[in-house]
């Protein structure tokens, strides 16, 4: 099994709109940000995370 990555960006609109649809349980998934949007790639993020509703569920994590 392959190591999840997380994207760091600057573009904070479209991270607060994911968010906010996460928050009623919605599984959305954003396409690829702009080059010029990532920061940086980390693989094996140890900091605070936020699961989607579904990767949630699919760990079996899902609060519903």
């Amino acid at each position: 099994m392959s190591s999840a990555h997380t994207i760091v960006t600057t573009a904070l609109d479209s991270t607060r709109a994911l968010l906010a649809i996460w928050s009623h349980g919605r599984d959305a998934h954003p396409v690829r940000p702009r080059r010029a949007q990532i920061v940086a790639v980390v693989r094996g993020w140890v900091g605070p995370i936020v699961l989607s509703p579904g990767h949630a569920g699919e760990i079996g994590l899902g609060g519903r």
